[in-house]
C-alpha cells in the first residue's frame, strides 16, 4: 500500500508498507507496528519526523477518493525501515484510559 507524509526533517516523502513489526521495547511490552520502506533510494522517514501522520489514498465505498489517516510515526530501524504506529492502535488505547471516542466510518 502507498502511503505518505510530511516530517520536520525530510518534507514530503512517499513510502511502501513493507511488513508488519512486533516491537519490543525495554519494558517488556509488545506492540504491533507498521514498517514502510522510502521509494526512489530516499528514506521515509529520518530523526525530527516522529509524530507524523502517515496517511494513503483510498476509493471510498461512493466511488471517490478520500484520504485515510494509517498512522503515526514513532521513528526508524538502523536499517532504514520506518515504524508507524496503527491508528486504531491508538484510538484503542485511548479507549482503554476510559476515554471515549467515534470517528465517521466509511461504510
Amino acid at each position: 500500500m502507498p502511503v505518505f507524509k510530511y516530517g520536520r526533517s525530510t518534507d514530503g516523502r512517499e513510502g511502501i508498507v513493507n511488513e508488519c513489526v512486533v516491537q519490543k521495547w525495554m519494558d517488556d511490552n509488545l506492540t504491533v507496528e507498521i514498517g514502510v520502506i522510502g521509494q526512489a533510494e530516499e528514506a521515509f522517514a529520518d530523526r525530527g519526523d516522529s509524530g507524523s501522520l502517515v496517511i494513503t489514498a483510498r476509493e471510498a465505498s461512493d466511488g471517490s477518493e478520500g484520504i485515510y489517516a494509517v498512522g503515526l510515526l514513532i521513528g526508524k530501524s538502523n536499517r532504514g525501515l520506518a515504524l508507524v504506529t496503527p491508528l486504531w492502535a491508538i484510538l484503542e488505547d485511548v479507549k482503554g484510559h476510559g476515554l471515549e471516542i467515534s470517528l465517521e466510518e466509511d461504510t
